[in-house]
């Protein structure tokens, strides 16, 4: 996906990072890998108001749906020096591939 602005490295056997830069834009982030191979966490930094905070999102419950595995739950966390905050508790249900050409 996007080889030309998109860098993985493998960081030890559950755990890669995704760099990305394009122009003068950079982020980096790491997936971690559950025992199924499937992604279980994400952890970055994002910008939560002016101030760069420590973020992480949490697939869980993977099921299977029209032959992909899609997760039912999904969680994103700010991780804070005043502690976690749950921002946004997701579960999905259904989901439908969108063709960008249409």
């Amino acid at each position: 996906i996007h080889q030309d602005i998109i860098a993985w490295t493998e960081i030890d056997t559950k755990t890669i990072k995704g760099t990305m830069v394009k122009g003068d834009l950079f982020f980096e982030g790491y997936f971690t890998f559950n025992e199924e191979g499937l992604i279980s966490t994400f952890r970055g930094k994002r910008y939560r108001d002016k101030t760069l905070e420590d973020f992480r999102g949490e697939a869980r419950d993977y099921v299977l749906m029209d032959d992909l595995l899609i997760p039912k739950t999904m969680i994103a966390i700010w991780q804070t020096y005043s502690g976690n905050l749950a921002y946004f508790k997701a579960s999905i249900s259904d989901y439908k591939v969108i063709d960008a050409g249409q």
